[in-house]
Protein backbone atom coordinates (compact mmCIF):
# COMPACT_ATOMS: atom_id res chain seq x y z
CA UNK A 1 0.00 0.00 0.00
CA UNK A 2 1.19 3.65 -0.42
CA UNK A 3 1.38 5.99 2.14
CA UNK A 4 -1.45 8.07 0.71
CA UNK A 5 -3.95 5.49 0.12
CA UNK A 6 -2.94 4.26 3.72
CA UNK A 7 -3.61 7.21 5.36
CA UNK A 8 -7.01 7.76 3.41
CA UNK A 9 -8.07 4.51 4.38
CA UNK A 10 -6.74 4.46 8.25
CA UNK A 11 -8.96 8.32 8.51
CA UNK A 12 -11.45 6.45 7.18
CA UNK A 13 -11.72 3.64 9.59
CA UNK A 14 -11.32 5.98 12.47
CA UNK A 15 -13.57 8.23 12.11
CA UNK A 16 -16.40 5.57 10.99
CA UNK A 17 -15.95 2.49 13.32
CA UNK A 18 -14.13 4.11 16.35
CA UNK A 19 -17.33 3.74 18.65
CA UNK A 20 -18.08 -0.06 16.29
CA UNK A 21 -17.61 -2.50 19.14
CA UNK A 22 -16.63 -4.86 16.54
CA UNK A 23 -13.53 -3.35 15.03
CA UNK A 24 -12.74 -1.71 18.46
CA UNK A 25 -12.47 -5.11 20.20
CA UNK A 26 -10.28 -6.44 17.35
CA UNK A 27 -8.32 -3.69 16.31
CA UNK A 28 -6.31 -1.59 18.09
CA UNK A 29 -7.50 1.72 15.89
CA UNK A 30 -4.58 4.02 17.15
CA UNK A 31 -2.10 1.86 15.45
CA UNK A 32 -3.65 1.26 12.26
CA UNK A 33 -0.89 2.09 10.26
CA UNK A 34 1.24 -1.07 11.75
CA UNK A 35 -2.10 -2.92 11.58
CA UNK A 36 -3.39 -2.97 7.86
CA UNK A 37 -2.25 -5.01 5.42
CA UNK A 38 -2.03 -6.09 2.05
CA UNK A 39 -4.56 -8.88 2.03
CA UNK A 40 -7.06 -7.34 4.85
CA UNK A 41 -10.34 -5.99 3.89
CA UNK A 42 -13.15 -3.92 4.83
CA UNK A 43 -15.09 -6.89 5.36
CA UNK A 44 -12.87 -7.36 8.44
CA UNK A 45 -13.92 -4.44 10.25
CA UNK A 46 -17.77 -5.45 9.88
CA UNK A 47 -18.06 -3.25 6.85
CA UNK A 48 -21.73 -2.80 5.17
CA UNK A 49 -22.49 -1.87 1.36
CA UNK A 50 -23.28 1.89 2.70
CA UNK A 51 -19.83 2.12 4.51
CA UNK A 52 -17.95 0.65 1.55
CA UNK A 53 -19.94 3.11 -0.79
CA UNK A 54 -18.82 5.83 1.57
CA UNK A 55 -14.98 4.39 1.54
CA UNK A 56 -14.86 4.81 -2.29
CA UNK A 57 -16.34 8.33 -2.12
CA UNK A 58 -13.71 8.88 0.35
CA UNK A 59 -11.14 7.50 -2.34
CA UNK A 60 -12.39 8.84 -5.51
CA UNK A 61 -12.20 12.63 -3.21
CA UNK A 62 -8.34 11.39 -1.95
CA UNK A 63 -7.19 10.69 -5.77
CA UNK A 64 -9.66 13.28 -7.76
CA UNK A 65 -10.96 9.80 -9.93
CA UNK A 66 -14.09 8.23 -10.39
CA UNK A 67 -14.56 4.53 -9.42
CA UNK A 68 -17.18 2.37 -10.31
CA UNK A 69 -18.19 0.37 -6.82
CA UNK A 70 -18.01 -2.87 -8.58
CA UNK A 71 -14.26 -2.74 -9.53
CA UNK A 72 -13.95 -3.09 -5.64
CA UNK A 73 -16.38 -5.76 -4.77
CA UNK A 74 -15.73 -9.68 -5.75
CA UNK A 75 -18.96 -11.08 -6.61
CA UNK A 76 -19.13 -14.69 -5.85
CA UNK A 77 -22.05 -17.43 -5.98
CA UNK A 78 -22.85 -17.03 -2.42
CA UNK A 79 -22.93 -13.35 -2.12
CA UNK A 80 -20.01 -10.31 -1.96
CA UNK A 81 -17.06 -9.58 -0.43
CA UNK A 82 -14.80 -6.10 -1.22
CA UNK A 83 -11.34 -6.42 -2.58
CA UNK A 84 -8.64 -6.14 -0.31
CA UNK A 85 -6.51 -2.73 0.58
CA UNK A 86 -3.93 -4.19 -1.66
CA UNK A 87 -6.20 -4.68 -4.76
CA UNK A 88 -7.91 -1.65 -4.20
CA UNK A 89 -4.66 0.54 -3.77
CA UNK A 90 -3.63 -0.82 -7.16
CA UNK A 91 -7.13 0.38 -8.96
CA UNK A 92 -6.87 3.58 -7.33
CA UNK A 93 -3.00 4.33 -7.79
CA UNK A 94 -3.68 3.12 -11.44
CA UNK A 95 -6.24 5.71 -12.35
Amino acid sequence: MTDKFLKVTCEFIRENYDTFEYSVTRFDLDDLEQTLTDDMSMDEFGADSLDFTMYAMDLEEAYNIEIEDEELVNRGTFGVSTKSFGEICNIVESK
